[in-house]
C-alpha cells in the first residue's frame, strides 16, 4: 500500500491526485504489494486474456474507488499507451464480467491514462519542444481520444438524467469529466483553451476538449457547464452557449474572427446539425494532412484567412463592389456545402428540380451565382448560399438583374438556394389560400447575411414571410419592407419577378450594374447613345441608367448622345471604378472628339478635375485636381452655360471658363481602359 502511493506520488503529482479524487466507496481492503506487483505486470503485458484478473484484482467491491484508480495511474504512468494498450483497458472496462464493477473501472482507467498523459506532458517546457517530438504528440492524441471514443462515446446517446445503457453511471461519467477537468487545470500551458499553441499541438488540446464535452452527461445546463469546465471566456464562451458548439483552434483567433464564424454558421441551421465543433486553422499545408477527431457529434473542418480588403468584389463586374470578408466567405463556402447535401438528400424532389436548373444553364457557369467548382446542383447550391450568407441584397441584386437581361437561371438558382435555407429554417408554414403578401406575412424566416458598414464584417438580416412551391424552392420573401415574387413555369424556369406586385426593374436594384456589351449604338426609353471614341462597351436599363466600360488599348473610350441645348443642367449619380468622366459639349474629331470632362481620378483620396480636350486629343485640365471622399458613388450636378462651366461634387466645387472651340456638342460618359462609369438617375435638362 505504502509503495502504491509512493509511485503514484512520484508519476502524477501529490496536487493533480488531490485534484482527480472522485467520489469513494467505504475503504475496507486494501491492495497488497504483491497485487500492485501483479497489476503493473498485466497492465504491462497488455494482454487480452489478462483483463479478467486486473478486474478482479481492482474492482473488488472491498476495495475504495480511490484504491482502484490510484492502482491504475501507478501502473499506466511510465508506460507507452500504444494501440495494444488501448484495446486491453477498453476490455479490462467492457469484459464480458464487467458490468458490475463497469463504473468503478471506467473513472480508474480514464485516470489512469491521463496519469500517463501527465508524464508525457511535464517532460516539455515549450509547444515547440513537444513538435520536436512526433512520437509524444501521437501519443497524447491517443490517450485523448481513447477517453472519447472507449469511454464517454460508448453506446447510445445519453439522454437526460436517464442512466445510461453502458453500465457507466452517470456519476461515473461525472467523476470522468472531473478528472479531465483536473487534468486541463494540472496543464495550463498546453490545454487552456485561449493559450497559443502550434498547429500541431492545438489537435492535441482540441481532442481533449472534445473528450470533456462528451463525457459530460446531458442537462438543460451543459452549455454552460462545458464552458465551465473548459473555463471558456469571451467570444469562445459565447460561441459555445449560443450555438452548443466548441471552437477549436491554435488561440490566437481573436474575438472579431470568433465572432465573424459564429454569425455565419448560425445562418446555416444545415451546417451546424449534429455537429460539435468547429475546427479551423491556417490556410497553408503546415498542418499536413487534416486532422481526425473522434467526437460524438460532427467536428466541422474550415480554414481561416484574413479580410479581403474593401472593394474586392465576389461579385465580379455586375454588381457595385462593396466590402467583403475573405474569412466569412471561405467558411460560408465550406459550411453552405455541408447545408446543400444535407437538404438535397431530405429533399428528393428539391435535388431534382435544382438538377434541371443547373443544367438549364447548359455548362455555362457564368450564369449561376458566385464560383463553384464544378456545374452541378451541389456545388452551384453551394456557392449561391455563400454569397446569400454574406451578402443577401447584392445577391438578389445579381440574380434579378440578370433575370432582366434574359438569363433567368441565375434567379431560379437563387430560388433552389434559399429552399436549402428553407429546409431546415425555424418556424411554421401558415395556409397558402388567402395569405397577405404584406411584407412580414406569417411564414417562415430565413437568416441571411449582409455587410455591416464597410468594415468587411457581416451582420444577419431575415427574409420573412418566406412561402415555398410544393418541390422545395422559394416562392416569395420579404426583405427590408418589400414582397419579392419569382413565378415559376412547368419546366421550373423562372418567367416573372416581382416587388410588391410590380415587374421589377433595375431602378429597383440598387446595386446591380448595366449589363454592358460591345456596338456602335445604345437605346433605352427613346434615348440613345453611340459610339464617339476608341472601342466601348455599354448598356442601358430603365430608370434612366447607363453604363461605359473602357475597352481600348489607347487613350479612353467615350460613348454620346444628343444635347437638348448648348446650355444645360445634368444631374446624376456617378459610380466610378477606374478614371472616367461625365463629358459636356462633346464633338466627334476623326479618332478623338473634343469637349470638357468632368474626370474622376482613382486615387487615396480620389480626385476630379474639370478637362479640356482639343482637336488633336490633347487634354489640359482647366482646373486643379480636388480631393473627394471616399465613397462608393457620388451625386453630381453640372451646368454649363455660355463661357461658364460649374461642377458640384457632393461639396466639392469646380469652375473653369471654357474657351470659343467647345461653344457646341454633346453630352457623353468616358472610361479608361478597364475603368467603369455608370450615371444613375441620369437628368439632362435646358438652363432656364
Amino acid at each position: 500500500m505504502k509503495r502504491a502511493r509512493a509511485l503514484a506520488k512520484l508519476f502524477v503529482g501529490a496536487g493533480f491526485l488531490a485534484l482527480l479524487a472522485g467520489s469513494e466507496r467505504p475503504a475496507n481492503a486494501a491492495l497488497t504489494s504483491g497485487e500492485t506487483a501483479q497489476v503493473n505486470q498485466y497492465v504491462g503485458t497488455a494482454q487480452p486474456l489478462n483483463a479478467e484478473r486486473v478486474r478482479a484484482l481492482i474492482a473488488r467491491p472491498d476495495l475504495a474507488a480511490e484504491e482502484s484508480a490510484t492502482a491504475l495511474q501507478v501502473a499506466l504512468g511510465p508506460l507507452v499507451f500504444s494501440d495494444l494498450r488501448a484495446v486491453f483497458l477498453r476490455e479490462v472496462v467492457f469484459g464480458g464480467a464487467s458490468v458490475p464493477s463497469r463504473s468503478v473501472l471506467a473513472v480508474a482507467v480514464v485516470r489512469g491514462v491521463l496519469a500517463r498523459a501527465n508524464q508525457i506532458l511535464v517532460k516539455y517546457n515549450r509547444p515547440e519542444d513537444l513538435d520536436a517530438h512526433p512520437d509524444s504528440i501521437a501519443e497524447l492524441t491517443r490517450i485523448y481520444a481513447f477517453v472519447d471514443s472507449a469511454i464517454a462515446n460508448t453506446g447510445p446517446r445519453r439522454g437526460i438524467g436517464v442512466e445510461p445503457q453502458t453500465g457507466i453511471s452517470l456519476q461515473a461519467y461525472e467523476d470522468c469529466a472531473t478528472a479531465v477537468a483536473a487534468h486541463i487545470e494540472h496543464n495550463p500551458r498546453w490545454l487552456k483553451s485561449d493559450v497559443p499553441l502550434t498547429p500541431l499541438v492545438t489537435r492535441v488540446r482540441a481532442q481533449l476538449q472534445l473528450a470533456l464535452a462528451d463525457l459530460m452527461s446531458p442537462s438543460a445546463t451543459w452549455r454552460v457547464d462545458v464552458a465551465d469546465r473548459l473555463s471558456l471566456t469571451g467570444a469562445r464562451r459565447a460561441f459555445m452557449i449560443e450555438l452548443g458548439m466548441l471552437v477549436l483552434d491554435s488561440g490566437k483567433a481573436g474575438s472579431g474572427e470568433i465572432e465573424r464564424i459564429r454569425g455565419v454558421l448560425g445562418r446555416l441551421p444545415a451546417a451546424r446539425l449534429d455537429a460539435e465543433a468547429i475546427y479551423f486553422g491556417p490556410p497553408t499545408s503546415s498542418e499536413g494532412d487534416a486532422p481526425v477527431f473522434h467526437a460524438r457529434g460532427q467536428v466541422l473542418m474550415v480554414k481561416i484567412l484574413s479580410p479581403a480588403p474593401v472593394g474586392v468584389s465576389p461579385f465580379g463586374d455586375e454588381v457595385d463592389p462593396g466590402p467583403t470578408d475573405a474569412a466569412a466567405s471561405s467558411l460560408a463556402l465550406e459550411l453552405a456545402t455541408v447545408a446543400v447535401k444535407r437538404a438535397l438528400d431530405n429533399r428528393g424532389d428539391l435535388r431534382v428540380q435544382a438538377e434541371r436548373d443547373v443544367r438549364a444553364v447548359a455548362g455555362d457557369s457564368k450564369w449561376l451565382l458566385g464560383k463553384p467548382a464544378k456545374v452541378t446542383a451541389e456545388a452551384a447550391l453551394a456557392s449561391a448560399l455563400e454569397l446569400l450568407v454574406t451578402d443577401a441584397p447584392r445577391t438578389l441584386d445579381l440574380a434579378f438583374a440578370r433575370f432582366l437581361s434574359l438569363h433567368p437561371e441565375s434567379a431560379a438558382i437563387l430560388s433552389d438556394a434559399l429552399g436549402v435555407l428553407a429546409a431546415f429554417a425555424p418556424g411554421v408554414v401558415t395556409p397558402q389560400v388567402g395569405v397577405s403578401s404584406a411584407a412580414g406575412a406569417d411564414g417562415l424566416a430565413i437568416a441571411l447575411g449582409k455587410p455591416r458598414a464597410d468594415t468587411g464584417a457581416t451582420e444577419t438580416t431575415l427574409l420573412t414571410g418566406v412561402r415555398l412551391a410544393p418541390n422545395g424552392p422559394v416562392t416569395s420573401f420579404a426583405l427590408s419592407g418589400h414582397r419579392w415574387e419569382l413565378t415559376r413555369g412547368d419546366s421550373g424556369a423562372v418567367t416573372a419577378v416581382r416587388r410588391d406586385g410590380t415587374p421589377v426593374t433595375f431602378a429597383m436594384l440598387p446595386t446591380a450594374r448595366v449589363p454592358v456589351n460591345d456596338g456602335i449604338s445604345w437605346n433605352d426609353a427613346g434615348r440613345v447613345f453611340v459610339r464617339m471614341q476608341g472601342r466601348p462597351r455599354a448598356g442601358m436599363a430603365s430608370g434612366a441608367r447607363v453604363r461605359v466600360v473602357g475597352m481600348g488599348e489607347k487613350g479612353f473610350d467615350a460613348i454620346a448622345t444628343p444635347s437638348p441645348a448648348d446650355d444645360v443642367v445634368i444631374e446624376t449619380d456617378l459610380r466610378a471604378e477606374g478614371e472616367s468622366g461625365l463629358v459636356v459639349r462633346a464633338a466627334p474629331v476623326k479618332e478623338v472628339f473634343r469637349g470638357v470632362s468632368l474626370v474622376i481620378i482613382p486615387s487615396s483620396p480620389p480626385r476630379a478635375v474639370l478637362r479640356l480636350s482639343d482637336d488633336a486629343g490633347v487634354e489640359v485640365d482647366l482646373t486643379p485636381t480636388q480631393e473627394l471622399p471616399l465613397a462608393a458613388g457620388y451625386h453630381v450636378k453640372l451646368t454649363v452655360k455660355g463661357t461658364k462651366i460649374e461642377a458640384l461634387i457632393g461639396a466639392i466645387v469646380l469652375k473653369a471658363t471654357l474657351p470659343p472651340s467647345v461653344a457646341h456638342g454633346d453630352i457623353g460618359l468616358r472610361a479608361k481602359k478597364g475603368a467603369s462609369l455608370e450615371a444613375v438617375g441620369l437628368s439632362i435638362r435646358k438652363v432656364d
